[in-house]
């Protein structure tokens, strides 16, 4: 749902969706990659959508990903595409700023965490980049740092819940 609603309002070619070997905020010890690689592919093929691509990212840290994929694609546009959990959270990322300002980035919202991420640190410091929800067509053209809260429907489902 989030990828077909967010593939239609920034009116994307595709998206490819990356399963990270391990969240370096999070403690615990994911299930193995191949298994959660696996299930977002199952997911995708249910999803009945030829355009979004499920990847393992071989990367630790998303600054490495956003350089890798930047230097290795210049003339694609690229946009970040992540909820509103983890823009709440985004100024604990390594080289946040530097990912802001390497591709633009669009916000899905999330239940009980839309609210609280645009009153973060990312949204008060990247505040003069922010487009309005309206402007997503135009936001895989626009320079970097850009970034814009996309509308849709707030899901409180999360990776978890899908596993169990």
């Amino acid at each position: 749902m989030l990828a077909k609603n967010a593939m239609r309002a920034l009116q994307l070619d595709c998206i490819y969706w990356l399963v990270a070997p391990q969240n370096p905020l999070k403690a615990h010890k994911p299930a193995a990659l191949a298994s959660r690689l696996a299930a977002a592919r199952a997911h995708v093929r249910a999803a009945r959508e030829t355009r979004i691509h499920c990847l393992a990212d071989n990367h630790f840290y998303t600054i490495d990903t956003v350089r890798a994929w930047s230097a290795r694609y210049p003339a694609t546009h690229f946009v970040w595409l992540m909820g509103a959990d983890n823009w709440r959270d985004f100024h604990h990322w390594q080289d946040w700023r530097a990912i802001a300002q390497t591709m633009p980035i669009a916000i899905y919202p999330r239940r009980h965490a839309t609210l609280p991420s645009m009153a973060g640190l990312a949204a008060h410091y990247f505040a003069r980049a922010r487009h309005p929800t309206h402007y997503a067509p135009l936001l895989a053209q626009t320079p970097a740092p850009a970034w814009l809260l996309l509308a849709g429907r707030e899901s409180g489902l999360a990776s978890s819940d899908l596993r169990r």
